[in-house]
């Protein structure tokens, strides 16, 4: 879609496709707006529809590859919904940690990231609930 000083942005139309690694594609809900910005432990997703809601999924930064935008999705996501309550998944962290999956410098950037967006989704951060919901409507 386009890229500005927040990163990069990405929209999916009502039932938008996207491609998996392995080659699948699948279809993700929507409309929805993606942020990725490409220096950050975290991307944000701004969901449209009869219970709006922005979810930020914890992350390494997106590389690109490319024409493609590769992220890794780690499981643990802090979300805001149309109430403007914050819900924080518990136990992603904890389960990937004694996997040994990820490298423990990693770990601690995830945690340090998730106290970080929890903070700015409690205080109502402008990106969180002005910007992207303004860059949602306009899809």
């Amino acid at each position: 879609m386009a890229e500005d000083a927040y990163g990069m942005w990405l929209a999916a139309p009502l039932d938008g496709t996207f491609h998996l690694p392995d080659g699948t594609v699948d279809t993700v809900a929507g409309p929805n707006l993606q942020l990725f910005p490409l220096d950050q432990w975290w991307t944000a997703w701004w969901w449209a529809g009869d219970d709006p809601q922005v979810t930020v999924d914890i992350c390494p930064p997106a590389v690109r590859d490319g024409d493609d935008l590769v992220w890794v999705d780690m499981a643990l996501s802090v979300e805001l919904d149309a109430d403007d309550e914050v819900h924080v998944a518990e136990g992603a962290l904890e389960v990937i940690t004694t996997m040994s999956v990820i490298p423990v410098e990693d770990v601690n950037a995830a945690i340090n990231s998730n106290i970080m967006v929890t903070k700015r989704l409690r205080i109502g951060d402008p990106l969180f609930t002005v910007v992207g919901p303004r860059k949602l409507a306009t899809l």
